[in-house]
């Protein structure tokens, strides 16, 4: 759990993508996985008594909140300044989509659910008629991970 505070100290404001041995620092951040070490930063929290876990989760998924795209959807791949509002993906905004829902479940704060109702939103207009994932999908395949 240390490692993943860590993770999020990167200065960017998400959960880091890597970690640079070479250079001896975090990467950019990565939305998908910020979104879901969310619940895990709650689990963690109410286990070990360390309110702090808890609080860290509500940073990054205000970060999240801040980097979701216009049509509630999540960006592609890492997150830099210079490519913020890149294309949307169905699966990372299916993994944000766990940390907003968490973190409303957990603070009874609506702008959670706001976000949240932005991603399922998105998430719905990238189906066809069957209800089937066919737009917004990673290398425009689609994929048994988006379920």
């Amino acid at each position: 759990m240390e490692w993943l505070e860590l993770a999020a100290q990167n200065g960017n404001g998400g959960v880091a993508s890597h970690y640079d041995p070479v250079r001896g620092r975090w990467l950019s951040p990565f939305p998908e996985t910020t979104g879901y070490v969310i619940p895990t930063l709650f689990d963690y929290a109410r286990f070990s008594g360390q309110p702090r876990f808890a609080a860290l989760a509500i940073q990054l998924t205000d970060w999240l909140a801040r980097v979701q795209l216009p049509d509630g959807g999540c960006m592609r791949g890492v997150y830099d300044e210079a490519r913020a509002f890149s294309e949307p993906i169905v699966f990372n905004t299916g993994q944000n989509l766990l940390g907003f829902i968490r973190t409303y479940d957990e603070t009874g704060d609506q702008k959670y659910l706001k976000y949240a109702r932005k991603a399922g939103d998105f998430l719905v207009a990238s189906t066809d008629d069957g209800g089937v994932w066919d737009k917004n999908l990673l290398r425009g395949l689609q994929h048994t991970i988006n379920a």
